[in-house]
């Protein structure tokens, strides 16, 4: 396929980035987008890592958080529940910061915890998990053991995949209404946000993935008939997630889920320690 050279200025493409190309039966127009791009040196290789382990799904119909279609999915979670590759990752990360010492790393989702758990493991630094809980206004973040953080500690916020940057939002907040402690960067393996989101903090990315999506009521993919897969709710449905990902690398994400909530149960059972003065 040759691309039109305004096209390449347009979406500023380099070398290795890899397209998306859609149909909108709405406009009845071909759109061109960039489905991945290689935001740093070694995106290339996250990216073969993720597709290697069957986390980065393409050619199907799914079903987004946000509600929209798309025929694209990544489970950065399923490539994290690799010890292997997930210490890789946590690798990149941590020499990403340049000279930044943290004495801390906190996540909050099954993938940020599996990264944080990994970070934590290769600098040897203190680990704080949380997660989504449901409230009045939705959802919020909760860290259960935010009394390991200390005073002048340098904090590292870490996520699987970054989107809307929402639920980041919240743990950033979190963490910087602690009173010890300072955020110090924020890092996610897959950057979804298509550059919209700016958290106003050092964020660093491995690789950049953008998803054509759609309305339902204007899905060329419902048009198609191809059968829809739910991952609205993936990152809390153990199930669901497991559905969609290769037979053999089940126990292996099976077990990822079992470790984090471990983590969870004894980060809460701190926290009720803490509160009794045991």
């Amino acid at each position: 396929m040759t691309i039109p050279v305004e096209v390449v200025k347009l979406l500023d493409l380099r070398v290795g980035d890899q397209l998306a190309v859609s149909f909108d039966p709405v406009t009845r127009e071909i759109i061109v987008s960039k489905a991945v791009s290689m935001v740093s040196k070694t995106g290339a290789e996250v990216l073969y890592i993720l597709q290697k382990t069957g986390a980065y799904l393409t050619n199907g119909h799914y079903k987004l958080a946000s509600g929209r279609h798309s025929s694209r999915y990544v489970h950065v979670r399923l490539a994290l529940a690799s010890e292997d590759y997930a210490r890789k990752f946590a690798q990149i990360i941590v020499k990403s910061f340049g000279g930044i010492k943290f004495d801390v790393v906190a996540g909050f989702t099954i993938g940020g915890i599996l990264l944080a758990k990994l970070i934590s493991k290769v600098s040897k630094i203190k680990l704080i998990v949380g997660e989504k809980e449901r409230s009045e206004n939705g959802t919020e973040v909760v860290f259960w053991n935010l009394d390991k953080i200390e005073k002048d500690d340098n904090i590292l916020l870490v996520d699987d995949v970054l989107t809307t940057g929402a639920s980041l939002w919240q743990a950033i907040n979190v963490l910087k209404t602690k009173r010890e402690g300072d955020l110090k960067g924020v890092a996610v393996v897959v950057d979804r946000s298509k550059g919209m989101v700016d958290l106003r903090i050092k964020t660093v990315s491995l690789v950049s993935i953008n998803f054509e999506e759609y309305y339902p009521e204007a899905c060329p993919l419902c048009v198609a008939k191809i059968p829809l897969k739910d991952l609205s709710m993936a990152e809390s449905d153990r199930a669901a997630t497991l559905s969609t990902i290769p037979k053999e690398t089940q126990p292996l994400m099976d077990k990822a889920y079992d470790d984090v909530q471990k983590l969870l149960e004894d980060a809460r059972q701190e926290a009720k320690k803490s509160i009794r003065g045991v």
